[in-house]
């Protein structure tokens, strides 16, 4: 909620001086795009925003290839498991390491809960594959009942899946009694939640200056748009 309270402090201010632009843009298009193409035509016998029918085409053929993008991804992204998912979720830039970290907190602080309260891993895969099908937890439990029948070890399968921490494993390789794996994942847990909110925030301080570059570009573009025409009828006059 913390986190959430302050990507919406960021996007505040941002998104009012993009509502502002918008208006901008509309109004220029309205008032004062009209009267540069009128002046432009009565002195050079030319539209200056003739280039502009180019610029829309390009826009609609580059808007139906991000569609067909989009419709392929979304028939892919169907088509995959959940684990699937979770795992491409991970390699993503910037996001996936902070995918990972939280899925790092989520699994070790579950597991140190179930392990400190003397289930086995067995147990626990059971009580995991009881959960919503949806689920993350339900679908790691299933494969893990599926991979231990097989006669893997648990650090094996634990490194098989990226969006599952390395250092999980490390936990099951000290030979310790289940309550001491259970205190010490409970305390690693507590470790991966800073890490995981000092990850939101170094993300979260990149997203007001990466919109306010965006809205820089757009108002340049915007001057560009109307500046270009009026310079070029000018000197159409001059001539």
């Amino acid at each position: 909620m913390q986190q959430r309270e302050k990507l919406q402090s960021l996007l505040l201010y941002t998104a009012i001086i993009l509502g502002l632009l918008f208006f901008l843009m509309i109004a220029l298009k309205i008032w004062l795009a009209p009267e540069i193409a009128q002046f432009s035509v009565s002195t050079t016998g030319k539209d200056p925003f003739s280039y502009l029918n180019f610029v829309k085409l390009g826009g609609l053929g580059l808007l139906s290839l991000l569609s067909l993008g989009g419709l392929y991804f979304f028939y892919w992204w169907k088509k995959q498991s959940i684990l699937g998912r979770h795992s491409w979720y991970s390699s993503l830039p910037i996001v996936g390491s902070l995918y990972r970290q939280y899925n790092c907190y989520y699994l070790t602080f579950n597991l140190g809960l179930l392990i400190e309260s003397g289930l086995e891993f067995q147990q626990i895969c059971r009580l995991l594959e009881q959960f919503e099908e949806k689920s993350l937890l339900y679908h790691l439990g299933h494969a893990f009942s599926r991979r231990l029948a097989r006669g893997e070890n648990l650090a094996q399968i634990l490194g098989y899946y990226p969006f599952i921490s390395p250092e999980l494993a490390l936990f099951f390789q000290k030979g310790r009694s289940k309550e001491e794996i259970g205190k010490d994942l409970l305390a690693y847990s507590k470790l991966a939640y800073q890490k995981l909110l000092e990850k939101t925030d170094q993300l979260l301080a990149w997203i007001q200056p990466l919109l306010f570059m965006v809205i820089a570009i757009v108002i340049i573009c915007t001057y560009l748009a109307l500046l270009l025409p009026l310079y070029s009828s000018l000197g159409g006059l001059y001539k």
